[in-house]
Order: structure tokens, then sequence, then C-alpha cells
């Protein structure tokens, strides 16, 4: 009987995906997680599926976006948006294999995966991927049987994990991000989308939208929505019918924000 294999998953807060020394920075030091991804595959385009904590951590748990779940900023003290316990989590599923979990703890984010026997050492992956796809993974890994019942955004990356030139049947992903009131450390109430190379971001305060290529420009600093208008209202239409598709809430503030209606 193949023996199935433990997991051990970090999970380091507001840690962004440039601070590590294995992604180019040269202040913080970070031998340990250096000398691991000598031996494992690091991810350059690793995203989370939110900016901030609970949603992020419902995503990681469910395999969906936060959206779905209606966990899209903080919760606060006897918030009724806690995550229902008819959500399927990755907690049950590893229980379910017979395993037990243990969790330590901008959207893109540094990935490294270490899979004794199956992920190649010192090798980079490129094909992006999300924390809404840790769940699937797991299960895959564990040998565990998804609930066909809970609709997953996610995918397994067990492919890229075994081959990091790998690609994945998906090119999209969207984030919803609206805020009720102004956030106390500066947020904005935005969503986005990233298609291929494509990324806009589209505020729901002004309307307005910035779109950039991140092939060419990672850093987000040349806003091509007024050079490229028709690729920025392509990528407008896909963010607002997968809004619909997920059930996506807009704030009470926002709620008279009709996308096509504003420049």
């Amino acid at each position: 009987m193949k023996r199935k294999p433990n997991i051990i998953f970090i999970l380091g807060d507001d840690l962004g995906w440039a601070e590590l020394g294995c992604y180019g920075n040269t202040f913080n030091e970070t031998p340990h997680l250096g000398a691991l991804a000598a031996r494992a595959v690091r991810f350059t385009d690793a995203y989370a599926a939110a900016p901030v904590c609970p949603p992020y951590r419902a995503a990681l748990m469910t395999g969906q976006v936060p959206a779905r779940v209606g966990i899209t900023d903080y919760l606060r003290p006897n918030d009724p948006k806690y995550l229902s316990t008819s959500h399927v989590t990755i907690a049950k599923l590893l229980k379910r294999a017979g395993k037990s979990t243990l969790y330590e703890g901008g959207v893109r984010e540094p990935l490294i995966v270490h899979w004794p026997g199956v992920t190649p050492a010192g090798k980079v992956c490129k094909t992006p991927t999300m924390n809404i796809d840790f769940c699937p993974t797991f299960a895959e890994m564990a040998g565990a049987k998804l609930d066909p019942a809970q609709q997953l955004d996610g995918l397994s990356i067990v492919p890229l994990l075994k081959d990091p030139a790998a690609k994945l049947p998906r090119d999209t992903f969207c984030w919803h991000y609206p805020l009720a009131q102004a956030h106390l450390l500066g947020g904005r109430s935005a969503g986005s989308i990233r298609q291929g190379d494509w990324k806009l971001i589209e505020f729901f305060d002004t309307g307005n939208v910035e779109l950039y290529d991140l092939a060419a420009d990672p850093s987000e600093s040349k806003d091509l929505a007024a050079q490229s208008p028709e690729k920025a209202k392509q990528l407008r239409d896909a963010l607002a019918a997968w809004r619909k598709r997920v059930g996506a809430e807009i704030p009470a503030n926002c709620r008279d924000y009709v996308p096509r209606g504003r420049k």
C-alpha cells in the first residue's frame, strides 16, 4: 500500500512575493527558506484569493473563492458572515482520509512546495496558482475524495508539482474586495481580474479601471486602460460575468454602480 504523505503547511502572514532571498530580495535574510527552495519547486505567480486574512483563510479551507463563500473582508465580533459549518473544509477531507492538520501562521505571494520523491529540486514554476488550489491539491496528495456537493473553484496543482513546466486548464483569476466603509489600513473597494498576462483593476468607488501587462510590467506601474480600451472592456465584462456567476455581493454604498455607465 502506497504511504500517504504528511502535509505540513506553513503560512506566513503578510508575506509579499518579493520579500524572500530566493525571490531576489537582498535585504531580508531567509537562508532556511532559500535552502528549502533549492530542493523544491518555487512558484513565481502564486496568488492569495484576498488581500486580508479571513477571506484568504476561508478560501484556503474550502477551495472556493471568497465571493462564493460570502466572506470578503475582516470579520468583526458577532459578524453574521462566519464560515458556515455546511462547508466541507480541507480539515474534514483530510480527517476522513486518516490525517490530522497543522496550520501556522498584496495578493501575490511566495510559494515553495517540497514533496519528497515527487517535486524536482530547484525548479521554478511560472504557471499561476491561487490558494483556492490547496484544498483539492491536499485532497489528491492524501488520497481523499472531494465532496461532489461542494463546488470548488480551485484546481489541484499536483501536475505542476510533478512537472513545473506543465499547464493547468485555466487562464483567468478574479478577485472581489468590496468595502462597505473606509478600511482602517487604507484599502480600497475594488475587484480585479487576471487573464493570461493581462490584469484589470476596477474600483467600485469611482468606476475607474486600470489595465496592466504583467509580462512587461509586473510592478503595475504603467496603466494601459486608455491605450487599450477594447482589452479593458473585455476584461471588465468578464469580471462582471464572474461576479454574477459566483453570487458576489456589492456593498450598499456601491450598489448604484453600473460598470457600463461610467468611464
